[in-house]
C-alpha cells in the first residue's frame, strides 16, 4: 500500500502541491492526470524519494519499475505497489 498524506510543495515561493492526500492499495493501478505544470512529475518525484515535500509525507512500499533509465535526454518511470514486504 502507498499512502500520500497532506503533501505540500512550493518552488520559488509558488505553491505547486496543496494538501495532496490519497491511498493506493497493493496491486491497484492508478493513473495521474493533470495539465502541464500542475505538479504530476513533482508528486511522483516525492513518492520516489527524489525530492522532499515542504509539508506532509509519503509512506508505503512503492517501487520504481523498471529502474531509472536514461534514453537520450528523456527520463521515464512508472510505479508498482508491491504486495511483498521486500523492497
Amino acid at each position: 500500500m502507498l499512502e500520500v498524506i497532506n503533501l505540500y510543495k512550493s518552488y520559488e515561493g509558488e505553491l505547486l502541491l496543496r494538501g495532496i492526500s490519497f491511498t493506493v492499495a497493493a496491486g491497484e493501478t492508478v493513473c495521474l492526470l493533470g495539465a502541464s505544470g500542475s505538479g504530476k512529475s513533482t508528486l511522483l518525484r516525492i513518492i520516489a524519494g527524489l525530492e522532499r515535500p515542504n509539508k506532509g509525507r509519503s509512506v508505503g512500499k512503492a517501487r520504481i519499475w523498471p529502474p531509472f533509465r536514461l534514453t537520450g535526454a528523456a527520463l521515464g518511470w512508472s510505479f508498482r505497489i508491491m504486495r511483498s514486504s521486500r523492497i
